[in-house]
């Protein structure tokens, strides 16, 4: 199988997200999220929601689920291995995470049982009985 460039660029680009994301998220810069004016739990909604952004589109259409619980697992580790760093792990902060990684895939979700449910009310017209 080979991968065309916008593919292997794009897989490139979530590397190097998730490997600033662990810097960030494990590393001495508590401080950064209000000097960019933002909340703590501001910044962890919005780092998952980009992260699963680009996990959607860097993976398989059909891995939206494993994406989910790949980026809910992350964050879980992430407020676990803080703990080891100085830092102190939150559990608000892990359900901020995991909600920006949620608003990120949930609507693709949807998108595609909606598809399948539609697909299915018309593979089965020909079972409906007529009166």
């Amino acid at each position: 199988m080979t991968l065309s460039m916008p593919v292997l660029a794009l897989r490139g680009l979530v590397l190097v997200v998730s490997i600033w994301l662990f810097v960030f998220l494990l590393g001495p810069y508590q401080t950064l999220p209000f000097e960019l004016g933002m909340s703590d739990k501001e910044a962890h909604v919005l780092t998952f929601y980009c992260f699963a952004s680009l996990l959607l589109l860097a993976t398989h259409t059909t891995r939206r689920g494993s994406v989910l619980l790949f980026c809910i697992t992350i964050s879980a580790v992430a407020e676990v291995l803080q703990t080891s760093t100085g830092r102190d792990g939150n559990v608000a902060d892990f359900l901020a995470s995991s909600l920006g990684s949620t608003m990120a895939v949930l609507p693709t979700l949807i998108g595609f049982m909606r598809q399948k449910f539609k697909r299915n009310v018309a593979d089965n017209k020909h079972l409906q009985i007529r009166l």
